[in-house]
């Protein structure tokens, strides 16, 4: 975070907008299935969650602010989530806002007319 300051202030004097500090987490063993599987109301195509399914209870950390999000379709096998965790938080994101912000993001990929995972 000190270098991030050192940044803003080389840029301009008192200028220190907040800051969201998130790690995300690709490569873990988590896999998530739907409760039913083959109902078309639960599943995609491919049988797996549908995109932008979150897990923030249960499986996430009882005290931290982390939670799983699924945000792109399954083209073949079963679909990754990506784990992620908020170190520090400025802009006092609610889990909510956070979730929605990051699943958003995921469809605004140039090169791509599909969602990405990250």
């Amino acid at each position: 975070m000190d270098a991030i300051r050192k940044a803003y202030a080389s840029l301009e004097d008192g200028y220190l907008p907040p800051v969201t500090f998130v790690i995300i987490q690709k490569r873990h063993h988590t896999r998530l299935f739907p409760g039913v599987h083959g109902r078309r109301d639960v599943t995609d195509r491919s049988g797996n969650i549908l995109p932008g399914s979150v897990v923030d209870t249960e499986i996430c950390h009882p005290r931290e602010f982390d939670f799983y999000l699924c945000s792109h379709a399954g083209i073949q096998g079963t679909s990754r989530l990506i784990h992620y965790h908020v170190l520090y938080d400025e802009n006092r994101f609610s889990t909510d806002g956070l979730q929605i912000l990051t699943n958003s993001l995921c469809y605004t990929y140039a090169r791509c007319t599909r969602a990405v995972s990250v």
